[in-house]
Formats: C-alpha cells, sequence, structure tokens
C-alpha cells in the first residue's frame, strides 16, 4: 500500500531519533518529525493524531513490526460496502522475545477467528487481546472520543478500544500482520498492579454500555 504518511514523536529520547529520521525525509519520504519532551505514551500518540491528515490512523511502536500487507489487507476490509460503520480494523498478531521465537498473542482464539462487529463485551471480559501496533482506525473518531487519556500510563490503548467498541463496529484481518516485541523494558510489563487497576478502571468506564452500544 503506498498512499500513506509517516507521522514520529519523539517522546523525549536520548538517541540518533532525529538525525535517522532527517536521512528519510532527504530521500523524498512523507514524513513528520515532532520532539518533545518526555510525555509519556498517551500525550504521544495522541500528538500523532492531531500532526496526522489522513482519514486513517495506524500506530506502530518503536521496537515493534509489520508485515508487508498489513496496511493493504486493512484498507481492503474498511472500503467494503459491508463494513462502512467499522471504526478500528484490527489483526491477529504474535510476540516475540530475544530468542525469536513467536508465539501467538491471542492464544484463545487460536484455530478460530478474532471478534468482530459489537465486540465491548469480548474487550471487557477477555482482557485487552487486541494489540495496538496491529490497529489501523478512522481519525476523526478517535478525535471524537478525545483519543487516548493522558491520566493513564499502561492501558491508554485499551480505553480508546472500548470507547469504539461501545459505538462502532470493529473489523479483523485474521492473518498475523504485526508482531509485537517483548522485552523487559516494555512498559506494559512495569508495574503490573498499576497496569490492573487501570484496565479495572475501563470496566468499570465502559461496563454499563453492555448491551446498549450505540
Amino acid at each position: 500500500y503506498g498512499n500513506w504518511e509517516l507521522v514520529v514523536v519523539d517522546d523525549g529520547s536520548t538517541d540518533t531519533t532525529g538525525s535517522i529520521i532527517s536521512d528519510f525525509k532527504k530521500d523524498g519520504h512523507p514524513v513528520t518529525y515532532y520532539y518533545q519532551q518526555n510525555k509519556g505514551l498517551a500525550a504521544a500518540r495522541n500528538k500523532a493524531l492531531s500532526l496526522s491528515k489522513g482519514d486513517y490512523i495506524a500506530f506502530i511502536d518503536h521496537d515493534d513490526l509489520w508485515l508487508p500487507d498489513k496496511l493493504r489487507k486493512q484498507i481492503q476490509i474498511a472500503h467494503e460496502d459491508s463494513n462502512e460503520k467499522a471504526a478500528l480494523v484490527y489483526s491477529r498478531s504474535v510476540w516475540f522475545g530475544e530468542d525469536g521465537e513467536e508465539h501467538d498473542a491471542a492464544p484463545r482464539y487460536a484455530g478460530c477467528n478474532m471478534p468482530e462487529g459489537r465486540i465491548l463485551y469480548n474487550l471487557l471480559m477477555e482482557d485487552d487481546f487486541i494489540t495496538l501496533s496491529s490497529v489501523m482506525a478512522r481519525r476523526d473518531v478517535c478525535l471524537s472520543l478525545g483519543g487516548f487519556p493522558e491520566d493513564y500510563r499502561y492501558a491508554e490503548d485499551y480505553y480508546l478500544f472500548a470507547a469504539i467498541a461501545a459505538r462502532c463496529d470493529i473489523r479483523c484481518v485474521q492473518s498475523v500482520c504485526c508482531k509485537y516485541r517483548v522485552h523487559e523494558k516494555n512498559v506494559t510489563r512495569q508495574l503490573k498492579t498499576a497496569g490492573f487497576k487501570e484496565k479495572l478502571a475501563v470496566f468499570n468506564k465502559w461496563s454499563p454500555f453492555l448491551g446498549k452500544e450505540v
């Protein structure tokens, strides 16, 4: 898929990200680079939302991988007539560690389709099975819902997915399009108690919408 722009939000890194992006821009790639003092994941993603110009936005954290046909498959699903109401398209994902061995990111759904349609119940009752880097979502919907809650540190993506699921259809590419890298520095692997509290807050916020999806 060739009709894309890349928005890089550098959330206070001290490495050579800026110079690497500068080289890509010199080669003519459609890249927007924005540096900010460290404000956290939610603020960085909201900044990317505000800077992007497309109808859809697809997220990828710096240590994750997309397969080459990810965007093409998601755009195809999003543009199908029967999916006009779909506000988010995700895909199957695998996670891998330092040994390179890959594992299903949602083993509960091994051998069967991932949830589609109105999936708020699945999200709240089965935990968050959507990998952020697998997601392509309508930018206008994300903005209308306020983007990622910046008072969350660990479950900001889960909150936004639930907010979308309470109002819109969600679709899935039923093949692996994303690889999620797991290592000891992953934010979501740190302070599990704090992460659990935020997930519980998501449940308390959106569970009243079960059976009442807009």
